[in-house]
Formats: structure tokens, sequence, C-alpha cells
């Protein structure tokens, strides 16, 4: 087991892949490696708090022998937080906030388009971030009642 900086982990992949060469390692999602190439996702154990004991090597020199990690990594939630005010002070904004959902793939897809392709939504003609833009915006502008935002 080695611990990589993300530029030199993403550089031995991309070598691996080139020399057809196995390559196993853990990266997180979204993250445009899954665009990038035809990656297989291992299975693995539903995540389970009792069998997941990670001690870092920051924190302990023998965080090895020390560590029992069973199960897969723990799902990881991002949240849209806004001003309660907003509420009173643009509802129809504070609605969009709260209707927001994204896709793995479909961030995944952006960051590749914007860190390998160099594109930006701006100068990015065709359908990419524009049917994704669109998908979204019609979700996102429903007419649902804004219930209170986060603090």
């Amino acid at each position: 087991m080695q611990e990589l900086d993300e530029t030199l982990a993403l550089s031995k992949l991309d070598t691996a892949v080139k020399k057809q060469e196995p390559f196993v390692s853990y990266c997180y999602a979204p993250h445009h490696i899954f665009k990038l190439y035809d990656l297989v996702m291992l299975e693995e154990p539903e995540y389970d708090a009792s069998k997941w004991t990670m001690v870092k090597p920051t924190d302990d020199p023998d965080w090895m022998s020390k560590s029992s990690v069973s199960t897969a990594w723990d799902n990881a939630n991002v949240h849209v937080a806004w001003s309660t005010s907003l509420d009173d002070r643009a509802p129809e904004i504070a609605r969009l906030l709260q209707n927001v959902k994204l896709e793995s793939a479909d961030i995944s897809a952006w960051i590749y388009a914007m860190a390998v392709e160099k594109k930006t939504p701006a100068n990015t003609p065709g359908p990419g971030f524009r049917t994704t833009r669109k998908k979204y915006r019609n979700g996102w502008a429903s007419d649902q009642p804004v219930t209170g935002g986060a603090a």
C-alpha cells in the first residue's frame, strides 16, 4: 500500500493504462478519471462503521498495523446551503437552491471537460454543458414550496 500525492497517483494510472498493465487504487467520485479511462469498480462490502478503523500516517508511525478497513468507504454528502433570509428576500432563488441535485457522472464529465479538454461552459459549443444545464435547470426550477434553507 502506498500513500501518494494525487498528481503522482494519476500519473502512475496513466502510465499503467498506456502499458495495458493492471492498476488498483482508491479514487473519490466525482472525478474526471471516470470519464477519461474505462475503469472497473471493484465490488466491496457496504460501509460498516464497526469494521472501519483508519489511522492516518500523520497521526501514528504505526498506522498500518493499527488500521483495519474491511468495507467500502462511507458515502460523502455534499449540501447546498443558503441564508434562511433568502427565503423572504428571493424565494425563487431559495426554491432553486432547495431543488439542487447533481449526478456524479455529470460532475465527472464536467471536471473532465474543464481539466482535460480545457473547456468552460461559456466556450463549449454543442450539447455538452448545455444539455446537462437544461436537464438540471428543468428539475431545479420546479414550483415546490420553499421549506427553509441552511443557516
